[in-house]
């Protein structure tokens, strides 16, 4: 397994002030690629009352599937809704 490239920690780096949620137990592997979706809370503020991992999951969004190419050795993302990674990229 390869490092993530600069430019894929950097666009990732955006959604972490948000809480994204890296969902590895919905990860899929497809035609040698591993593909591991990436959720955002909508209510982050309500995270007192999540007891169970389905708390959490039921207030998230998928934002975005960072893909691993097992046979490339390469890291890239896909995002889905850009909202997330714009409102915090003048954070960086």
């Amino acid at each position: 397994m390869s490092d993530v490239p600069s430019d894929v920690f950097n666009q990732l780096m955006a959604v972490f002030s948000e809480g994204v949620i890296f969902a590895f137990d919905q990860t899929i592997e497809r035609k040698r690629h591993y593909l591991i979706p990436l959720l955002v809370q909508e209510h982050p503020e309500r995270q007192n009352w999540w007891h169970e991992q389905e708390d959490v999951y039921a207030t998230a969004r998928r934002v975005a599937t960072l893909i691993y190419d097992v046979d490339q050795k390469h890291w890239e993302l896909d995002i889905i809704d850009k909202q997330p990674f714009i409102e915090n990229e003048a954070d960086l």
